[in-house]
């Protein structure tokens, strides 16, 4: 009886709150009247979201109710899009980032500062206001002509740090044992399931690049601000600016004030005499302000959008996978009106054969049209894997791109199965080693296996290196010097000839219409895939018997537990050989 009624109360819930999605779901999509601009207004870019290559619409972000879907984000496309469009639109006088933390990399952070430098050039002004700072957030305000800082606020401006999470201590308590095959002395990936620490390879690369990104960040914040640089790195190492007096004091911010005084100073810089006269136009509303599509090309540029993990099968905005990028590969070279191609990417890598796939029709597209590689954040392992088929390939300066190397893991789980939960197992083969694939589960792994493990795992990484090697016209043995599994920024591999030329997606494009011998105005780009609606996308998602529902009603994984199963879920998805960059790692 018990049971029936918590079913019963289960479903009437479950009822209740899809008619309660559906009524949300409606009222988002109603349609507004045309949006209009009065004569003076300031465009306000508060970036709080995440910031990923391309907008992912969800109008239920505010709502606290598990549909299934992936949380939206704010698009450097669509934030690039409307900054470009303001610089022209005479109703736009000005720019106000409100900012504190900043949820990119720093190559995407690039990407919109330059952008907003472009905006300046039109003698329009640039603010920005925040209750505090990361330092990713104030890369971005560094290029505004004034820097509001709240009184009680703070700048992050002490340096970045790498910080990674080690599971070895925790999968010996479980009784689990990885097992990893590798090549690569720097080829870091398999590092937190069998270390507590960072090893001294690991440590000298992550110094390299960290310090590559630190030095380029301190100059361009110096340059914007008119400041001394040693003085700012001097600043930085020995913790100098903790209140917002000191970052006054050092020239960081030009006012330590609150948000209505920045208001009021922009409308002072208008000519407004209340801050009230000031019209704010958030970035979604502007972004449906009409707008005359000038150029009527029948040319296209095709911007094919690689972001996420590599794996086998269909992808979607927060992976890659190998049959939907082969996919649009094909469309666009098929296609008569696309006379060019930039692979836009954005990842740490994932399955070196999904990768693989890519490569090889990257190598059929491109005898017919041009392929341009843009990396923007990560391209490293799988990801840089596939951009070194492209005919160029572009970088930001601090882009990490490289990690030339491949690693296998495996988990032994005898000690969990057997040991603590009692579980045995016995089989019968038709050759001796037909459980390979489970043997884990089972046995140890014979010497021979080991032997074949480690094989593969070298005879993936030859072929990586060979490829590379064509790719960049270079010696295979000169490739090898700068593989390993080794990361480096986009100065770094410039430097290094792992790329062409630093530069943005914006960049990739020029070169791309070029190489079709494409003038300025006889091309529009497009990005591909064809991104799905909110209605097409609830409707693959929306299930009362998903996890995310299931969850609200048994109680939340402990967040440890649940970030091992990810892991190794990431693993089973990108098959036996890795070729991939640590996904623990982040930047801060």
């Amino acid at each position: 009886m018990l049971g029936f009624l918590k079913y019963t109360f289960a479903t009437v819930v479950g009822v209740f709150l899809f008619f309660v999605i559906l009524f949300l779901i409606g009222y988002s999509f109603v349609p507004d009247d045309t949006v209009s601009l009065d004569e003076k207004s300031v465009l306000v870019l508060k970036l709080r979201k995440p910031i990923l290559e391309r907008a992912v619409e969800n109008p239920l972000d505010e709502v606290a109710i598990p549909i299934g879907m992936a949380p939206g984000g704010d698009g450097l496309v669509e934030i690039k899009k409307a900054i470009r469009r303001a610089q022209d639109d005479p109703k736009i006088e000005g720019i106000l980032l409100h900012l504190s933390g900043v949820r990119t990399g720093f190559a995407i952070m690039e990407e919109i500062r330059n952008t907003l430098l472009e905006f300046k050039t039109r003698e329009k002004f640039v603010y920005a206001y925040g209750d505090y700072y990361s330092e990713g957030a104030y890369y971005l305000a560094s290029v505004a002509d004034k820097i509001f800082l709240n009184a009680e606020g703070l700048i992050e401006f002490d340096g970045l740090t790498i910080e990674t999470e080690f599971y070895a201590k925790g999968l010996a308590k479980l009784g689990v044992k990885p097992l990893v095959f590798k090549v690569g002395a720097y080829k870091n990936y398999a590092e937190p399931y069998t270390a507590s620490q960072m090893s001294a390879e690991t440590k000298e690369q992550y110094t390299s690049f960290l310090n590559s990104i630190y030095d380029f960040y301190l100059k361009q914040v110096a340059e914007a601000r008119g400041l001394d640089e040693a003085r700012l790195e001097e600043a930085s190492d020995n913790f100098m600016i903790q209140t917002a007096e000191d970052a006054l004091e050092y020239k960081l911010v030009t006012d330590v004030a609150s948000y209505e005084t920045c208001l009021e100073m922009i409308a002072k810089e208008m000519d407004e005499e209340e801050a009230e006269d000031v019209s704010l136009v958030p970035l979604s509303t502007y972004l449906k302000a009409p707008y005359e599509e000038t150029n009527m090309s029948r040319n296209r540029i095709a911007v094919i959008v690689c972001s996420g993990e590599i794996g086998l099968g269909r992808g979607d905005e927060e992976s890659i996978g190998s049959e939907t990028v082969v996919e649009e590969l094909r469309k666009a070279r098929k296609s008569k009106r696309i006379q060019a191609i930039v692979l836009r990417i954005n990842s740490p890598g994932g399955s070196a054969f999904a990768s693989d796939l890519i490569w090889q029709e990257v190598i059929r597209t491109k005898k017919e049209k041009p392929v341009i590689a843009s990396i923007s954040d990560y391209g490293t392992s799988g990801g840089y894997y596939m951009a070194m088929a492209c005919d160029k390939i572009l970088a930001q300066p601090n882009t990490v791109t490289g990690s030339i190397g491949v690693v296998s893991v495996l988990f032994d789980v005898q000690g969990l199965v057997e040991g603590k939960l009692g579980i045995t197992y016995d089989r019968v083969s038709t050759g001796n080693y037909a459980e390979i694939r489970s043997a884990l589960l089972t046995r140890d792994l014979k010497e021979k296996e080991k032997a074949y493990l480690q094989e593969s795992a070298n005879r993936v990484y030859l072929d990586f290196i060979s490829k590379a090697a064509k790719g960049r016209d270079m010696p295979v043995d000169s490739i090898d010097v700068l593989a390993g599994g080794r990361v480096w920024t986009g100065i770094q591999a410039l430097e290094l000839g792992l790329i062409d030329q630093l530069g943005s997606l914006d960049d990739a494009v020029e070169i791309a219409a070029e190489a079709a011998e494409l003038e300025e105005d006889d091309y529009r780009v497009r990005f591909y895939p064809i991104q799905k609606s909110f209605y097409e996308k609830l409707a693959d998602n929306l299930s009362v018997k998903s996890p995310q529902w299931s969850q609200q009603f048994e109680g939340e994984v402990p967040a440890l537990l649940r970030r091992y199963y990810e892991q190794l879920q990431r693993l089973e998805k990108m098959g036996s050989v890795q070729a991939y960059f640590p996904a623990q790692v982040t930047i801060d």
